[in-house]
This record gives C-alpha cells, sequence and structure tokens, in this order.
C-alpha cells in the first residue's frame, strides 16, 4: 500500500510549485530555440551572409575596434561560430551588440525589445535578478521531491496496463491516466532538466561538494596585472591569446572592468561539451605576455562533472533528438499540471 503522507506530498507540492514549473518548462524550451528566434526577430541578422567566419586579421580588427580606448564598458566579445556567425559583444550597462563578421553593428539590443534576453531572464532570474534566481532554485528542489514522489505514486504491481492512456471513459479517468502514464514516460527526462538547473543555481555549493568528495580543485589565477600605459598592439595581444592552448577554439575574449587587470580568453578545447568552453588564457595587456592558462581537459573528476552540466541542461549537447524529447517533455509539464489539478478538483469534489 502507497504511503498517503508521500502522495499527500506530491499532491501539494505539484499545486503549489506546479504553474512555476510550468513556465520554467516553456520557456526554457523557447531557448533551446533561440537562435532561429533571434533570426527571426532581427531583420538584420537574417540578412547577413552565414557562410563566412572571419579569420584571424578580421578578429584581430574588430577586438582593435572594440579595445582602442582601453574602455571599460566593453565586457565581453563572444566570437562568431558555424551555427551563430555574429560577434556579441555585452556591456557593462547591459547592452548587447551583434556584429558581423566585417565588425558592423547589426542590432543594438537597447534600441528595442530583446524577446529572448526577457525570456532568458524570466527562464532563469522569475524576473527577480538573484534573489528571483535563488527562489527559482528551492522552489525545483521541491519540483525534484514531486517527480521522484511521482514515480513512487505510479509504481504498479501488475506492469501490463503499466503506460495505458484511456481514451474512452470518464473524464476523471482519462485524466488520471493521462497524468500517471505520462508523468511516468516524462520522469527521468525532467528530473535531469530539473537537477542540472538546480545544479547552476547552487553553482558554488554543489562544487564545492563534487570537488571535495572526487577531486578537481579548481585552479586559482591572480587576475592583477603590473603595467601602464597603453596596451600592446591587438595583433601581439590576439598572438598571445592564439599561442596558447593553439588546439583550442576562441570563444570569447573579456576585457578587464579596471587598470591593471588581466585580458581573459575563453577557448574551447577538443573534447569538451561546454559550447562556450571552459579553459581560459589570461594575458597581461601591457606586455603582451599569456602568463596563465587553465586546460578543462586537466579538471578532476568533480570539477570536469560540474563543466557538464551546463551543456546538459542547455541541450547543447545530445543532438536534435534531445531537443525533441525535452521539447516533448516541457510540453508535458503543462499537461501535467492540467490534468493534475483537475483530478486533484474532482476528488474534492466527491469527497
Amino acid at each position: 500500500m502507497k504511503k498517503p503522507t508521500l502522495l499527500a506530498l506530491h499532491r501539494y507540492i505539484g499545486l503549489l510549485a506546479g504553474v512555476f514549473f510550468v513556465i520554467t518548462a516553456l520557456t526554457g524550451v523557447i531557448l533551446i530555440y533561440k537562435q532561429s528566434l533571434l533570426l527571426a526577430y532581427y531583420p538584420a541578422l537574417a540578412a547577413q551572409d552565414h557562410a563566412t567566419l572571419p579569420n584571424d586579421a578580421a578578429i584581430t580588427t574588430v577586438l582593435e575596434q572594440l579595445g582602442r580606448a582601453q574602455d571599460p564598458a566593453v565586457r565581453r566579445v563572444r566570437m562568431p561560430t558555424d551555427d551563430w556567425p555574429f560577434y556579441a559583444v555585452s556591456y557593462r550597462d547591459g547592452a548587447y551588440h551583434y556584429l558581423s563578421a566585417t565588425g558592423e553593428v547589426l542590432v543594438r539590443s537597447e534600441a528595442q525589445f530583446d524577446p529572448i534576453a526577457f525570456i532568458f531572464d524570466l527562464h532563469a532570474h522569475w524576473l527577480g535578478g538573484h534573489t528571483g534566481e535563488r527562489i527559482s532554485g528551492y522552489v525545483h528542489l521541491a519540483v525534484l521531491v514531486l517527480l521522484i514522489t511521482g514515480i513512487y505514486a505510479w509504481w504498479p504491481r501488475r506492469w501490463r496496463k503499466a503506460l495505458h492512456f484511456a481514451v474512452k471513459g470518464s473524464a476523471i479517468k482519462i485524466h488520471y491516466s493521462w497524468h500517471r502514464t505520462l508523468g511516468a514516460l516524462s520522469a527521468l527526462l525532467l528530473i535531469v532538466a530539473v537537477a542540472t538547473g538546480v545544479m547552476m543555481v547552487f553553482y558554488t555549493e554543489v562544487r564545492s561538494v563534487l570537488v571535495a568528495t572526487l577531486g578537481g580543485e579548481p585552479p586559482s589565477v591572480e587576475r592583477t596585472v603590473t603595467g601602464e600605459g597603453p596596451w600592446q598592439s591587438w595583433p601581439d595581444l590576439y598572438a598571445a591569446i592564439a599561442n596558447t592552448l593553439p588546439e583550442g577554439q576562441l570563444r570569447s575574449v573579456s576585457f578587464p572592468a579596471e587598470p591593471n587587470q588581466a585580458i581573459s580568453a575563453r577557448k574551447r578545447m577538443p573534447g569538451e561539451w561546454h559550447q562556450h568552453g571552459r579553459s581560459f588564457v589570461y594575458v597581461n595587456p601591457y606586455t603582451a605576455e599569456a602568463y596563465a592558462q587553465s586546460d578543462a581537459r586537466d579538471a578532476g573528476l568533480g570539477l570536469a562533472l560540474m563543466q557538464k552540466v551546463y551543456p546538459l541542461h542547455s541541450a547543447a549537447v545530445g543532438g536534435p533528438l534531445y531537443w525533441v524529447a525535452l521539447s516533448v517533455g516541457s510540453g508535458a509539464v503543462l499537461i501535467l499540471f492540467v490534468t493534475g489539478v483537475y483530478v486533484w478538483w474532482w476528488r474534492r469534489k466527491h469527497r
């Protein structure tokens, strides 16, 4: 006999957290297809030639253009890739620019509403900044309990009719059947999606536990550098970045916020899951010396596992089949909420 306490826990977590779970699931699946949506929303991006990627000389020109005045307003420049052949420049005031392969500004996010930025903020922060993100983390910890107790509630004595969708009979029979079976089929996928999201919210805490138990303490790099006067030329700075961890694909360059801080470059090494890479090169802008580096392939097991959380959550691995599975799973969350509320309401009515 199922324990009534666990069944009640499943029921009331679903009622209280279900609507938040629906919002997170639906916004999450939209973000999987964000590049296609951005191309549709910004005609200037869609009109560009997507077959041409910049060479090293062109990248150097763009970096020099953005860093000519050693402007601390520029925060980070993400490099073009085969599937997104635009520079994405983020500024410290929150603005975002998309540049063509030649450095031409195509889109200024501060000039118009950016729907993807809004959806991401809703998905990750519930429009509440860091506080909203933490609240979301705690709510989705409860959602993990909801999913686990749902498997417990479904676990059948007889497997013959364990996965059965009723299409005939009373409304309560159909709703209960779909809630029970759809929940069982989607539970594992949803647990992976929710658990990785929760791990990202509590990144520091989870990483500390994994590193303490499995090893892989992240290297500590001093960001303060010595030097004065203007930076070295960007051809020299870029050469220092390119010649360090040369087998890696350059994914972004971050500019220092204050004088006497390093330029950091992020690379994706062969075999890395993370779409933006978790390998770093640190360059002294006054001497053009790459004085430190961090290769993600050398990470211990605990840190290596943590580096796989974001690509797994954002569907950067798994390909189109995984995208489709997450899309179906997100739609299932909405159906589970509706059918679950109906079953609860019907039982209260007929109690």
